[in-house]
């Protein structure tokens, strides 16, 4: 063991008899129980080692999202428990159950810490079975006290005194569950709360329990969308034991935290790997090939995933042809392989609608019924005939559900709103039927809109296509507000434009870093891509806050731009501005006078009380490869910020970053992937107008919404430096050293560079835009 790097403290309790080896694990196996930090389950023999075993395989395969095989391997950890009670039970003579057994009634010496040690892995066995989905964002219990409890009762001993790091393990997981039942709290508190405790906890060391807390950490904060603290937690992680950790873990929880690329790395090095393209690995390359396709597929490059997916098909049926597969595994090979074949055909035609023959269709009652139907609508899409004895068949087959026949209605065009009840897809087609065809008008039309438009995000159309087969185009805006009556009540233009806000925000964002949005925000856009790209159903965020807008309502999207008036009730479109206007999707208004307020709508999360949040150091991000230009106007404003972090690579920030109210100029040069390790909170963007329309820009325009008294600024391109910096100075000078609101320090610094400036054609170009008051 001491070859190994392994220190006695790093084996779980008093298991530490090196006797004999696990050679029956595969390398992958044994690669993660070392990386757990259970390292002497390898080598050990006690009473209880069967089922530390079976407890390091169900944790593999839990951080791998396979929640069933994860399931049983708990449930053979929980036998072998059993078995081990029962075989100790004659040897100390202790009772048939255990649950009237406590320590203190039993001699001192071997039989009582035998026991203690029995206990001690009982209530691992609760901890671990209640945190099985926490990958996803699920915790299986709401309170651990009453186990605690009885633990210690069995022990007759706290558990600290037992286990120090067990302690700190179940004191961490008690409050993290306090933060997720704290009512009065809001979203961005308790992801607040979260980070600040996490960052109580010291790194991962080679304790089991601490591994056991540092993976805790990057999930829960995850769950409540710091993603910039989880991405640089999952760095300090694979970078440490990035040989041992299994690669599809890593590469999840790097999708999880929206690092797609480092995810794609991992998923194309594993299926470079001759140790991958084994025979005896086919699932694992299978599962490392799904997921790479996902991220294809979520960053829409279709091309890429039809030549990942014909690689493994083909790779598939060089293994299928080498007979080497035991005669039981065959089946499950040749169901790969077609679905394979079949995803690569899918890409192709996402790519560039390419259709393969109608006449290559081939059904077989040996692959699921949700694959039958698949298969089936896409090649109806692609000329094959409509059969109803097919799908009057389809529904009967063993194993198909509601879901089953609601789509095979669809596909006759019979789905009713009955029929869609209670499944947010079928009302989504529903809906999108409704639209495309009946084209109704009025109020209908007005709830059909809205309702699709809500349900969108988290279906997009290439995404559907490949679950389903289900070719069903994505409604344009205009589309969409071509539908609407030209009179709204304002509850249900607010919903509208909401919603048309949130469908904008979903497709800009898709495939991108999500680090820079507040964190409740970030975890409903995670949800959407991640959650998709994992195949994975995360629980739904916290409700976000409700917000109540006095003023008229201005939405910009893709080729599109639409006006409420909230006094008149009336929808236009190309309106010019009002005095006042909330903001959704782009900002295309050209501000004429400081006097016309236009605020930028919140996305998900709106905090009423969050102004406490502005007493934090005003923080100014600089990119050291900023033109020479820019680098003046940096160093002159740079003394009106409490903290200035110049970033040359995503080394820059990490978890010792204090919590601050962050500012960023964005020029066309400016590079922001580098700051996906930062624990971002956005108050303030300058934007030059070379950048305006920008993803990024547009991006960052969106996570400007959350509380009041935030603002961003845009400056035409031709601005002098003097001019530009002059007014950039006074305005932070305002806010960030005499603690003015937004507006007030922008009029002032405006008035002032006017005196100076408003000779030159670039004055009149500045815009800007503040948050809901």
């Amino acid at each position: 063991m001491l070859a190994l790097g392994v220190r006695a403290e790093a084996v779980p309790w008093r298991e530490k008899g090196a006797i004999r080896f696990a050679s029956s694990l595969p390398k992958r196996l044994i690669d993660s129980i070392m990386a757990q930090g259970n390292w002497n389950l390898l080598f050990q023999e006690g009473p209880f080692a069967e089922f530390q075993r079976q407890i390091a395989i169900a944790n593999y395969f839990a951080l791998r999202g396979e929640s069933g095989d994860a399931e049983q391997y708990f449930k053979k950890a929980e036998s072998a428990l059993t078995i081990a009670y029962a075989s100790l039970r004659g040897k100390y003579d202790w009772p048939r159950l255990p649950q009237g057994l406590v320590a203190k009634d039993l001699p001192w010496g071997e039989n009582r810490e035998t026991f203690q040690d029995f206990v001690l892995c009982s209530l691992q066995l609760y901890l671990e079975s209640g945190l099985r989905a926490h990958e996803s964002g699920k915790i299986d219990f709401e309170a651990i006290e009453p186990a605690l409890a009885n633990a210690e009762r069995q022990l007759s001993a706290s558990i600290r005194q037992k286990d120090a790091d067990l302690f700190a393990f179940v004191s961490l997981l008690q409050d993290a569950l306090k933060i997720r039942q704290a009512r009065q709290l809001n979203a961005l508190e308790k992801a607040d709360r979260f980070a600040e405790r996490s960052s109580l906890e010291s790194g991962g060391g080679k304790n089991y329990w601490n591994r056991r807390a540092f993976l805790f950490r990057i999930f829960e904060n995850i769950h409540h969308g710091n993603l910039g603290r989880a991405r640089a937690m999952a760095d300090d992680l694979y970078q440490r034991q990035g040989d041992q950790l299994d690669p599809l873990a890593a590469a999840r929880i790097y999708v999880a935290t929206a690092a797609y690329d480092e995810a794609e790395k991992i998923c194309e090095a594993a299926l470079r790997s001759n140790d991958q393209k084994l025979a005896e690995n086919q699932i694992n390359y299978i599962r490392h090939s799904v997921l790479l396709q996902n991220l294809q597929l979520l960053r829409r490059q279709y091309e890429s995933a039809e030549r990942t997916a014909k690689q493994t098909a083909e790779h598939l049926q060089a293994i299928f042809e080498s007979g080497v597969t035991a005669n039981e595994e065959r089946v499950a090979l040749r169901r790969s392989l077609r679905d394979q074949q079949l995803r690569s055909l899918m890409f192709a035609f996402l790519h560039d609608r390419r259709c393969p023959a109608a006449n290559e269709f081939t059904d077989t009652l040996e692959m699921e019924p949700e694959w039958r139907v698949k298969a089936r609508l896409f090649y109806e899409n692609c000329g094959l005939g409509h059969d109803r004895l097919w799908w009057q068949a389809i529904v009967t087959t063993p194993g198909a559900g509601s879901e089953i026949s609601a789509i095979a209605a669809y596909a006759d065009r019979r789905l009713t709103e009955k029929m869609a009840a209670g499944s947010d897809l079928l009302r989504l087609l529903l809906n999108h039927q409704l639209l495309i065809g009946a084209r109704p008008k009025g109020p209908v039309a007005a709830n059909a809109v809205t309702a699709y438009l809500q349900l969108a995000p988290d279906y997009p159309a290439d995404f559907l296509f490949l679950d389903w087969g289900i070719v069903a185009p994505e409604i344009a805006d205009a589309e969409l507000i071509a539908l609407l009556p030209q009179k709204l009540e304002s509850r249900q233009a607010l919903k509208i434009f909401t919603a048309l806000h949130r469908n904008y925000a979903a497709r800009i964002t898709r495939g991108a870093p999500l680090n820079l949005f507040v964190p409740p925000d970030a975890a409903r856009l995670s949800r959407h891509n991640s959650g998709r790209a994992l195949d994975q159903v995360r629980p739904e965020p916290s409700a976000p806050e409700a917000f109540r807008v006095q003023h008229s309502l201005r939405y910009g999207g893709d080729n599109v731009e639409i006006f409420y008036d909230r006094t008149t009730g009336r929808l236009s479109q190309n309106s010019s501005a009002a005095p006042a206007v909330v903001n959704f999707g782009k900002l295309g208004v050209q501000v004429k006078s400081t006097a016309q307020r236009q605020y930028l709508a919140p996305l998900y999360f709106w905090c009423e009380n969050c102004r406490a949040t502005s007493e934090r150091p005003a923080r100014l991000f600089v990119d050291r490869g900023a033109d020479r230009a820019w680098r003046t106007t940096f160093a002159e404003i740079a003394d009106t910020f409490s903290l200035t972090l110049e970033y040359n690579s995503l080394d820059a920030c990490g978890l010792e970053t204090v919590p601050a109210n962050d500012t960023l100029l964005l020029n066309g040069g400016t590079r922001t992937t580098m700051l996906q390790r930062c624990p971002w909170r956005s108050t303030n963007l300058v934007i030059d107008e070379g950048a305006r329309t920008s993803p990024m820009a547009a991006q960052m325009l969106l996570t400007l919404g959350w509380r009041s008294d935030l603002s961003a600024i845009t400056l035409p391109a031709a601005a002098p430096v003097p001019m530009r910096t002059a007014l950039l100075y006074d305005f932070f000078q305002r806010k960030n050293r005499r603690g003015m609101p937004s507006t007030t320090a922008f009029q002032e610094s405006y008035s002032r560079a006017e005196k100076s400036f408003s000779a030159d054609s670039a004055f009149e170009r500045i815009q800007f835009y503040e948050s809901l008051d």
